[in-house]
């Protein structure tokens, strides 16, 4: 209905904070991508399909480089986040009653025990906070793989989101988006 959902909305706030970014970024966010996404006037800005694309929304640069390391655009409506390979704001984001210093507990729990389980991050989360199933698991249907290749003084730089599918002959990886440019005279 191109409406921000409440709680979302909130963690986007702590992600945009624990970043260093002003939590007003989280508002004009939700405005502009529901303008993007929903919108059917000739005025309605395209719709971003990459972070970078997020300063088409007139959303300030400094402001989304700061988030950019924790977020990712995907072409679902809902993902959880992977608290296996989460950075700690993210974390924050999706766990309501979670603070800083416990989302970077149990990041560092879980770069010690890779490969947790829901029950084992449960266990990680403080008494009185639970994690919602459809906020935060444990497992990514959807990876960021950036391959490079050097000759020289050219770059030949390489982006592509997958997702894995899993169906009647087994897994599948379809790539839903690559990206490649050209960076010559790059440092090594």
């Amino acid at each position: 209905d191109g409406k921000p959902v409440a709680v979302e909305l909130e963690g986007l706030r702590r992600l945009c904070e624990a970043a260093g970014a002003s939590a007003g970024l989280a508002d004009r966010l939700a405005e502009g991508l529901a303008a993007a996404w929903y919108e059917r006037a000739d005025t309605a800005p395209l719709p971003p399909t990459r972070v970078e694309q997020l300063a088409w929304l007139g959303l300030d640069a400094d402001q989304l480089a700061r988030i950019a390391p924790y977020v990712t655009l995907l072409p679902t409506k809902a993902t959880p986040v992977n608290a296996n390979t989460a950075e700690a704001p993210a974390l924050l984001a999706a766990i309501d009653g979670l603070d800083l210093a416990n989302a970077q507990r149990i990041v560092q729990a879980l770069r010690r025990s890779p490969g947790a389980t829901a029950e084992a991050l449960g266990q990680l989360l403080p008494a009185g906070v639970t994690g919602d199933a459809a906020r935060v698991g444990v497992q990514s249907r959807h990876f960021e793989v950036l391959g490079r290749l050097r000759f020289e003084d050219r770059v030949l730089e390489e982006r592509w989101l997958l997702e894995r599918k899993s169906g009647s002959a087994g897994v599948e990886l379809v790539v839903l988006r690559r990206d490649r440019r050209s960076l010559a005279g790059a440092p090594p």
